[in-house]
């Protein structure tokens, strides 16, 4: 069977028919989930969304309800505990603030969520699936996979309180060397402790798992470092190891993703495992693991190719 010809639609739409043929040759079925729902339950959940700010409007009932801000929540919603693996793809718009600017706008995104239990996801398949999808662009890219793991476990070396790690968290993610290295030697902490944190913060392009494992100071660390390096070593095309990408530990505690092309300079996929959001939404044993691309941020230049 010959590829159908594309070439009447645009840059754009091109991209999506071939992500949804790419998820759904892959066993992937399409999943559409209402377009609002209840305000509550995304202002319960309001730390796992981008921006903290909500949509909402009062319906005809007087309930107060909210248009869509997350796709990855309306799902684990609707999954039950004992259900079987569930390999779903979206296609869907959301609402949410505008980065930089005091308005809402309404983000398209195309991605994936596998839930099921621990020992039937595999997050390798996941990751070439990322990975392919950056790709599919037909620029430059790379795909930056960390672990919460080995993140976590580091700041249980450093401090317990929920402030200070929040804070140190947030300055690994910018990787803020100059910033992190005034606190650590204000806490006086070991030169260990001092050398994994300034590891964390630093970009690791080429992946090393000996320097990894040197860097893992307990058995968090090392489970993490076992993890990655499963999954490095096997060379997945575009996936690069950057221990300084982080995400919510509240939600996230597992492999963490993102996705750059040249000429995009904000991420245009995220993603990673979501065991932590599973078991707040009272849905263990089952596990999760997904990603989102941003049709937003491809926008620009899928409409520079066009009129090249």
């Amino acid at each position: 069977m010959t590829d159908l010809d594309l070439s009447f639609l645009g840059r754009q739409e091109q991209y999506i028919l071939r992500l949804r043929g790419l998820y759904e040759r892959s066993g992937y079925r399409r999943y559409e989930p209402l377009r609002f729902e209840s305000y509550d339950f995304y202002a319960g959940n309001r730390d796992f969304l981008v921006g903290s700010s909500i949509l909402n409007f009062t319906d005809l009932n007087g309930k107060l309800m909210a248009l869509r801000p997350d796709v990855t929540l309306s799902i684990v919603k609707e999954v039950k505990p004992d259900s079987d693996l569930a390999r779903l793809y979206y296609h869907e718009n959301v609402y949410r603030e505008a980065h930089g600017a005091k308005e809402f706008r309404q983000l398209s995104q195309i991605g994936i969520e596998v839930i099921g239990p621990n020992d039937q996801i595999d997050q390798k398949e996941i990751l070439r699936l990322a990975s392919d999808s950056l790709s599919m662009t037909g620029a430059r890219c790379a795909l930056l996979i960390s672990h919460m793991g080995f993140i976590t476990g580091l700041l249980d070396e450093v401090t317990h309180d929920r402030k200070e790690r929040a804070h140190l968290l947030r300055l690994i993610g910018d990787k803020n060397l100059h910033e992190l290295k005034r606190i650590t030697d204000a806490m006086a902490l070991p030169s260990q402790t001092v050398g994994a944190i300034e590891y964390a913060a630093s970009s690791q392009m080429d992946f090393d798992a000996g320097a990894l494992f040197d860097h893992s100071l307990n058995d968090k660390m090392k489970t993490a470092a076992q993890e990655l390096s499963a999954i490095l070593q096997d060379g997945i095309s575009g996936v690069r190891c950057d221990l300084s990408v982080t995400d919510d530990p509240g939600y996230y505690n597992g492999v963490v993703m993102r996705g750059y092309v040249d000429g995009v300079p904000r991420p245009v996929l995220s993603g990673g495992r979501y065991d932590m959001l599973m078991k707040r939404m009272k849905k263990e044993p089952l596990c999760g693991f997904g990603f989102a691309v941003y049709l937003n941020e491809l926008e620009r230049l899928m409409r520079q190719e066009e009129n090249r």
